[in-house]
């Protein structure tokens, strides 16, 4: 690894007009579980080590990118499974399971160009964030299975592909635009099926009005699932941050409609949260589904952290609530905490995570 870098580090010092600037970074997230209980009756307690959003293995990331004036790449990889090995498909040979260490791409692997100055063309896998809507807060980052999984995406969802192109504009100030083919290797006439039109203005001293629309077509089906979006985040007022969304199905699909929420404010070294999700079925006799949230993150000296929360979902048959409570100690380069957090619905479950990550 240190002569990869060393490599990397002589190509930005001496690779004159074929680079600008080539770097290297990395993040990454373990969650150690010493201790989990569902609360149900006659069940174990267990123990996990994974991340936030699943279990098995730590996220270990790391980023390397090379950018210009005019064209650049960005590759981030992960490796989630370096210490114990998955059983995945069939050997051809022998059809007995495989056992293979995970080592693949995250978010980015993309290429991408910038013809004139107000438009850039990106290739590959990527996530486009610039208009995203994000409501994540408390015990989202630590251990989801006893918490939430509702954060990212909350108000305005992001533009990404696994195998597209997006094309972004900025003609005029305070304006983006995107337009993005989610899948490119399919039949010529379909690309337009799993599509992404986006824009977003910014009103200065005002706020962010944002609207996109979104297709999604399955082949197996032979359906289009079509998704209006619009949201509004403001910035008029010091000190806080607010996002409001509204979104409705479209096409062939229940024309199920969306209203969310995320607010927060800095006051006295603490920051407060707090979010609202809820989803209206088209169909008559489903009650709409319900997300309601309230924490804070408080500061303390050297780097010590306290931080919160409680959740209340209406889920069916019987409604769930959630708590947690911890405490972090943060770094340069990272953070390390431990906290609690309880899950009652019709058991009331526990578990104890362990967070350590980091960022380079």
């Amino acid at each position: 690894m240190k002569k990869a870098l060393a490599i990397l580090t002589a190509l930005a010092v001496v690779g004159g007009a074929a680079f600008a600037e080539i770097s290297v970074g990395g993040w990454g997230r373990a969650v150690f579980v010493p201790l989990a209980n569902s609360g149900a009756e006659d069940v174990d307690s267990t123990s996990h080590l994974g991340t936030s959003w699943t279990n098995g293995a730590p996220r270990i990331g790391f980023t390397v990118a090379g950018n210009s004036d005019n064209v650049g790449f960005q590759i981030d990889m992960n490796a989630d499974n370096v210490f114990g090995t998955t059983k995945v498909a069939n050997n051809d040979v022998t059809g007995d399971p495989v056992d293979v260490n995970f080592v693949g791409f995250g978010d980015q692997a993309k290429i991408w160009v910038k013809p004139v100055d107000m438009v850039t063309l990106t290739v590959g896998r990527f996530k486009e964030d610039t208009l995203r809507g994000n409501g994540t807060f408390g015990v989202f980052d630590w251990y989801r299975p006893y918490g939430t999984w509702t954060g990212e995406d909350l108000t305005f969802t992001r533009i990404e592909s696994n195998n597209g192109l997006v094309v972004t504009a900025t003609p005029v100030e305070g304006l983006f635009a995107a337009f993005a083919l989610k899948e490119l290797d399919i039949v010529t006439e379909d690309l337009a099926k799993n599509m992404q039109l986006a824009a977003g203005y910014t009103i200065a001293d005002v706020g962010q009005i944002r609207a996109q629309y979104l297709t999604t077509y399955s082949a197996a089906l032979d359906e289009n699932y079509g998704l209006m979006e619009v949201a509004f985040k403001l910035s008029a007022v010091e000190n806080l941050y607010a996002d409001f969304g509204f979104a409705m199905g479209m096409g062939d699909s229940a024309a199920n409609m969306n209203i969310s929420a995320y607010g927060n404010y800095n006051v006295a070294g603490a920051t407060v949260h707090a979010l609202a999700d809820v989803t209206i079925f088209e169909a008559d006799d489903v009650d709409p589904a319900m997300e309601l949230g309230v924490g804070a993150n408080y500061g303390l000296s050297n780097g010590i952290g306290l931080v919160g929360d409680v959740r209340y979902m209406n889920t069916d048959p019987d409604a769930t609530i959630t708590f947690f409570a911890g405490a972090t100690k943060g770094f340069s380069n990272g953070v390390f905490g431990a906290g609690v957090e309880v899950k009652s619905a019709a058991d009331m479950g526990y578990a104890i995570p362990v967070r350590f990550e980091y960022w380079f």
